[in-house]
């Protein structure tokens, strides 16, 4: 019995400190279980009443408890960011980036929050080597390529912006199919403001040969053949616009019959120009036709046109052409009189811009490839509404 009692002894007492040890730590885990769920609950309520400071006073706790925390401490980085604070948000992620015990997945997940930092700052090197470090982990390719392809965006680095589009093209993650060829027109632009037409036109015919609706190559690269002389070629160029988008018709009219002129056939230009506006309620194409007519058969001719497509379909813009017209064939009393009309009625149409942003509906005065405002390419069109005259009268 007594060797009995002496063998159950230190098994009691094991027994005894092992429960006793089971009690105490679930005890532990649960009082830090109710302060952890304090300390959000508390932090969080400060957070959405902007307190800022007192906020992260009572998330401190949380913060400071080591990997339990990384998620907590990635969104209030990203929520710092959001809010413009890129410096306290950079200070959260550099300090997990120096945590050790971080898992490899854990860690591209933080250099990937720290290249958004820097790019929030306009650190573009730092947050481009970031980004360039994660194209190789598959999980993180796609969206690192996405911020590259903005930072070489930024910085006109369009050849990496092209290698850059064309990964992002494997994994079909580009968010527009004409952008390379829309990256292959501003080398272009680069080469003509080098006064280097010959590989300008290389690079256009790249960005045609990428996408085949690309206007604005064909646009570009019809200019640098009719300022070459080049007429056949493009006249072929131009005339391909109206496949390709016929909204932009109006940007080819002049160089078009600039083209027929010099290759003699000239006569085919009157009945171009009828075709589009029948075809397309191309307004633009109507004024020149009307303009041709007032040089080839007279003002009467030109006025009756004019009449006659108004009379079809009503348009202020041919309206106006017509008045000014009208001044011109009117008596000379009459066309002071005429001509003060037209200059207060044309007063809104000379303030309305000629291009809008079809995306956003930003508008400008200028052709913009890339919309200013929500940044898309390709975007911005000649405002079919639009109502432009000249400043003759």
């Amino acid at each position: 019995m007594i060797e009995l009692l002496a063998l159950l002894l230190p098994i009691a007492a094991a027994s005894g400190w092992y429960a006793a040890k089971k009690t105490f730590r679930s005890e532990y885990l649960t009082r830090r279980a109710k302060e952890l769920h304090t300390s959000c609950t508390r932090g969080f309520g400060l957070l959405l009443q902007d307190k800022m400071d007192e906020a992260m006073e009572a998330l401190s706790p949380v913060i400071e408890s080591d990997a339990e925390s990384l998620e907590l401490r990635l969104a209030l980085g990203n929520f710092f960011r959001r809010r413009g604070e890129v410096e306290k948000a950079l200070a959260m992620h550099q300090a997990l980036a120096s945590q050790g015990g971080l898992s490899a997945d854990q860690r591209a997940c933080v250099s990937y929050e720290l290249g958004m930092d820097y790019l929030g700052a306009g650190l573009l090197d730092r947050a481009e080597a970031c980004f360039s470090a994660l194209t190789g982990i598959e999980r993180y390719r796609a969206a690192s390529l996405q911020q590259l392809l903005k930072i070489y965006q930024h910085e006109k680095d369009w050849s990496n912006a092209i290698h850059c589009a064309r990964s992002l093209q494997t994994v079909n993650r580009l968010p527009h199919h004409e952008t390379v060829a829309q990256f292959y027109c501003e080398l272009a632009e680069e080469q003509l403001a080098a006064d280097n037409d010959q590989r300008a036109i290389q690079f256009l015919q790249l960005a045609r040969n990428e996408d085949d609706r690309c206007v604005r190559a064909s646009i570009a690269l019809g200019k640098i053949l009719t300022d070459k002389g080049l007429w056949g070629e493009a006249l072929a160029i131009l005339r391909d616009v109206e496949r390709q988008d016929p909204d932009f018709l109006s940007e080819t009219l002049e160089p078009i019959g600039r083209c027929l002129a010099n290759v003699g056939l000239e006569c085919e230009f009157p009945a171009h120009l009828q075709r589009l506006y029948w075809s397309y309620s191309c307004e633009d194409a109507a004024c020149l036709l009307a303009d041709y007519l007032r040089n080839a058969e007279g003002l009467h001719a030109a006025c009756a046109y004019l009449q006659a497509a108004i009379a079809k379909d009503s348009s202020l813009k041919l309206s106006r052409k017509l008045m000014q017209l009208l001044v011109l064939r009117a008596e000379e009393g009459e066309g002071g009189l005429f001509g003060s009309i037209l200059r207060s009625v044309a007063k809104p149409a000379l303030a309305r811009p000629r291009y809008r942003c079809v995306q956003c509906g930003f508008q400008g005065s200028e052709l913009h490839w890339k919309c200013p405002s929500c940044q898309s390419w390709g975007t911005v069109k000649p405002d079919r509404d639009g109502d432009h005259i000249s400043e003759q009268f």
